[in-house]
């Protein structure tokens, strides 16, 4: 829901952005058939400009995913239960902003329908290859698609026929595809007050182009002015129709007698350019992922996980295997660098290894980032990945289950690992401690790691009242330290989207008991990693 919202406001601004540049750049010269281009590519661009970044995750039932590292995701409306019976804002706003929807699609329909019973009324004629509906209402005369409407009051002399004429403009140049267009946008932006000013401004320059085309035919343009002052006076069946409209003929008559602008005030549709790029950067940069190796790919999954898939005799023949196996490319070592990469891929209900892919990566020195990490490491990784031999599914209410596992494989020699080492910030993701930690030179890995169960653990967090109130969301990262009977004994702050979840995601971590780790047949003292993420629902 919030990247709905999310859309629908940037999709907005970028209205107003274009909008404002085309009222300064466009609207008082005389392009306008580029100026009707320029608001069509307005509805385009700002459909399409914060969709680039636009994602939705799709869930799949028939898949319990997990990872080494679980990822436990809080949504407001359910710690709200436990906190207080407050109000969901974001659910009233999706409701309002539906109703306004359904209250103008209504409206759009309802105008539709008019015109389609007027034509099954009075029936359509067609005169000089032109359509006509002759109505018994007072209508000025407008058009719609290849139609033109006509009122009762209307008869055929010299003065008419320069209004049939304009009508026939709107007809030629297929106006009615432009307004359709600014219409269903306005359905979908109906609370912003820009598309309302881009329909009028569209509707704007049809009218100067019909103009345009009839003045064109001869008319004289002193005649044609006084005409349109004649006969503005109208009914308003119908917006979504090319009419006559008030607010238009002063800057209509301006326009029929205004000099052709220079073509070389087009130069000024090169800042155009700029205000895209703009756009296109600041959606880029407001939805640009705060990534982490221990994202993972799920929230709470709906059924417990009674084990997780492991690799058939532990996790150390697993890494043994890996490490016998993998090889570092030759590019990595001549350029003296190093990185990890987060590689997943899915164990299905027979163990087999599936659809392994590099998530993320990290070079040294860099941040992590979506996509590979290059130099061949990947391509090296989902070699080796893909030649493990089947787990041991995971298990859930008694039967195998597919699962997503995620691994995060070194790339880079010994001296390079030294060196990320040095920079690392935080430790190791499992480190065994004999009553006291090891170095991380000596960390090992577990056969079996600590486990939570994660509904617990999920109800145990409480979405904090001050980050609801401010709409605020956010991971934490935590590292825990599991005793040999389960208890929590520290924890520590990895990561921090905003310090206001710190200590709601504390308390709940301390607050449950953990399977502890296991090692050769042992309890063991063990550190793990546990992002929770908080949504608003």
């Amino acid at each position: 829901m919030n990247s709905f919202f999310i859309y629908t406001i940037e999709s907005g601004i970028c209205l107003a952005a274009f909008q404002i540049a085309f009222l300064i750049l466009l609207r008082k010269d005389t392009f306008f058939a580029i100026s009707r281009v320029y608001l069509l590519l307005t509805f385009i661009v700002s459909a399409i400009l914060p969709a680039l970044n636009f994602s939705n995750a799709v869930s799949n039932p028939d898949v319990i995913p997990t990872a080494l590292f679980s990822t436990i995701t809080i949504e407001a409306s359910k710690a709200e239960q436990a906190v207080s019976s407050g109000i969901n804002f974001g659910e009233i706003m999706l409701v309002i902003y539906f109703t306004g929807v359904l209250i103008f699609l209504s409206r759009f329909i309802m105008r539709l329908l008019q015109l389609l019973n007027l034509t099954r009324k009075f029936g359509i004629r067609k005169i000089d290859g032109y359509k006509f509906v002759f109505t018994e209402s007072q209508y000025s005369p407008f058009s719609f698609f290849n139609i033109i409407f006509l009122g009762s009051s209307f008869t055929y002399n010299s003065e008419t026929k320069n209004i049939l004429a304009h009508e026939k403009v709107h007809i030629d140049k297929h106006h009615t595809f432009d307004i359709l267009v600014a219409e269903i946008m306005t359905i979908l932006q109906w609370f912003n007050p820009f598309i309302w000013l881009i329909k009028m401004s569209l509707q704007e320059v049809h009218e100067y182009q019909a103009d345009e085309g009839v003045v064109k035919l001869g008319v004289d343009k002193s005649d044609y002015q006084k005409l349109i002052l004649s006969k503005i006076a109208g009914s308003e069946i119908f917006q979504t129709a090319n009419n006559f409209s008030y607010q238009l003929i002063k800057r209509r008559i301006k326009m029929i007698t205004k000099a052709k602008t220079k073509k070389i005030a087009l130069v000024k549709l090169m800042l155009i350019v700029p205000i895209s790029l703009l756009l296109f950067l600041s959606f880029s940069c407001s939805q640009k992922e705060n990534l982490s190796p221990y994202e993972d790919v799920i929230s709470i999954p709906k059924d417990k996980i009674d084990s997780h898939a492991v690799y058939p005799t532990g996790w150390n023949d697993m890494w043994n295997f890996i490490s016998s196996r993998i090889k570092t490319p030759k590019e990595l070592i001549e350029k003296n660098t190093c990185g990890k990469l987060a590689i997943r891929f899915e164990v299905d209900i027979d163990g087999t290894i599936e659809n392994v892919r590099v998530a993320q990566s990290k070079e040294i020195g860099g941040e992590w980032k979506k996509g590979k990490l290059g130099y061949g490491c990947d391509e090296e990784a989902t070699r080796v990945i893909k030649e493990m031999p089947k787990w041991k599914p995971a298990i859930s209410e008694g039967k195998p289950v597919k699962l997503t596992q995620s691994l995060i494989l070194f790339f880079g020699s010994k001296e390079m690992e030294s060196k990320w080492n040095l920079l690392e910030k935080h430790q190791p993701t499992s480190v065994i401690l004999n009553d006291k930690e090891q170095p991380p030179n000596e960390t090992i890995r577990v056969d079996e790691e600590p486990m939570v169960d994660l509904s617990l653990l999920a109800k145990a967090v409480k979405y904090p009242e001050t980050a609801r109130l401010a709409n605020k969301e956010g991971r934490v990262v935590l590292n825990v330290l599991v005793t040999k009977s389960g208890d929590v004994s520290e924890v520590k702050i990895l990561e921090s989207a905003d310090a206001i979840f710190n200590e709601s995601a504390m308390n709940a971590v301390k607050s449950v008991k953990f399977k502890p780790a296991v090692n050769e047949g042992k309890n063991v003292y063990c550190w793990v990693c546990v992002p929770i993420n908080f949504r608003l629902k």
